[in-house]
């Protein structure tokens, strides 16, 4: 099932399309680093040198860090139009790893810096690690149900924005993600989820197709203004539909 079924995203602004063309012309991004990377598989490890940052094309991919303890920490997932290589001092900051099949560009670090293109990709990383780092705070204060909602609204605004009643997405990772994400065990996000259902808030078929019934409800659930768009707004000057229409 193709998720750009249940998408739908905002057109872009003039001065974004520029950007965009400029940044795809062929003698800036190598066709040789089109590059597939199987389910479960590193795109970048942790501490490793920065030399390349990745748009993902296809496919979903988590942030990820270990603990000295061994436990996972799931930072947020990027999807079709998202930029990786977050990277302090040159080095990466995260693990990030395929959730499904994707498929990836890679730009060199050094060129993605370069005066000639348009669009500061870094700094474009830089606004995504802060809404990262937003999130993470305003779940502290969030209830176990609250963040369960909330994450349901946030992945639903990444992937099908503009939300209404009725609007789907597919949940493309897997529970365990999302309990690693939210700082919850498997069998609470399973709960938060099944009250969702119960409760005519959300409908899922499959396990992993969602449709929202209720968006003010879960809204209010997820104690978010219904104005509140965080995740689009912050993600700067470029436009994550732009990256994932691109040709191949």
């Amino acid at each position: 099932m193709n998720k750009n079924e249940y998408s739908s995203a905002a057109s872009p602004s003039e001065r974004t399309s520029r950007q965009a063309e400029t940044l795809w012309r062929q003698d800036q991004l190598d066709p040789r680093f089109c590059e597939r990377i199987a389910s479960g598989r590193a795109i970048t490890w942790e501490g490793d040198p920065c030399e390349y940052l990745f748009v993902v094309v296809e496919g979903t991919v988590r942030h990820c860090r270990l603990l000295l303890d061994g436990q996972r920490i799931i930072a947020g997932f990027g999807y079709p139009g998202d930029l990786i290589g977050f990277s302090f001092r040159d080095r990466y900051l995260f693990t990030t790893e395929a959730v499904t099949d994707c498929r990836v560009r890679r730009i060199s670090a050094t060129r993605a810096n370069a005066s000639s293109l348009d669009v500061d990709l870094s700094e474009e990383l830089t606004r995504e690690h802060c809404r990262m780092h937003a999130r993470a705070l305003s779940m502290l204060h969030k209830s176990a149900d609250q963040r369960v909602a909330d994450f349901m609204l946030d992945t639903g605004r990444q992937i099908a924005s503009p939300l209404r009643n009725g609007s789907m997405y597919l949940l493309t990772m897997s529970r365990a993600d999302i309990a690693d994400h939210l700082g919850l065990t498997v069998e609470t996000v399973c709960r938060g989820i099944s009250r969702l259902r119960r409760d005519g808030v959300l409908e899922i078929e499959h396990s992993n197709l969602v449709i929202i019934r209720n968006l003010s409800e879960l809204q209010e659930r997820a104690s978010q203004d219904q104005d509140a768009d965080l995740p689009l707004d912050m993600l700067g000057n470029y436009s994550r539909s732009q990256w994932a229409t691109r040709p191949s």
